[in-house]
C-alpha cells in the first residue's frame, strides 16, 4: 500500500531504502514563501533507534504491516532455532542465517524480539541483559 509523506500518521510502518520504520511524529511545515516539507521522526523497527528526516509531501512511501513478538529461546534443531511465546504458547522456527552473529546469545529462556513484516519473519534480535 503506497501512501504520501503528507499523510503519514503516528504508528504507521513504512519502508525507506528497504528497511522498516515506525512513524513516531509527522508534521507538515512551510517556512515563509518556501516549499512545504514534512518533518518526520522515525523509529527503526528492529533496533528502536530514532532518526529525523525531511520529505517532500508528495513523496510516495510503501506502507507495511509490522508485528513484533517477544519470545524466548527454547532449542535448536540443525540450522533452525525454536522460540516460544510464553503467554500464547505459539512457537516460531528461525533459520540460523537470519540470526547471523547474534546466534552467540542463544541461551535457554533468553528473551528475543521477533519482527514480522507483512506476515514474514524479517529479523530476530536478542534482548541483552546488562
Amino acid at each position: 500500500m503506497l501512501t504520501y509523506a503528507a499523510r503519514l500518521t503516528r504508528g504507521m510502518c513504512v519502508t525507506i531504502e528497504e528497511w522498516p520504520y515506525v512513524v513516531v511524529y509527522s508534521e507538515c511545515v512551510k517556512y515563509g514563501k518556501g516549499p512545504v516539507f514534512v518533518h518526520v521522526e522515525l523509529r527503526d523497527a528492529v533496533s528502536d533507534i530514532t532518526r529525523k528526516i525531511r520529505l517532500h509531501p508528495m513523496k510516495r512511501l510503501e506502507g507495511r504491516k509490522l508485528v513484533t513478538k517477544w519470545m524466548h529461546y527454547l532449542q535448536s534443531n540443525d540450522d533452525n532455532h525454536v522460540f516460544s511465546d510464553r503467554t500464547t504458547g505459539d512457537q516460531a522456527d528461525v533459520p540460523g542465517d537470519l540470526l547471523g552473529g547474534d546466534a552467540q546469545w542463544l541461551e535457554k529462556d533468553a528473551p528475543w524480539k521477533l519482527v514480522y513484516l507483512d506476515g514474514e519473519l524479517f529479523a530476530a534480535v536478542p534482548l541483552l541483559r546488562g
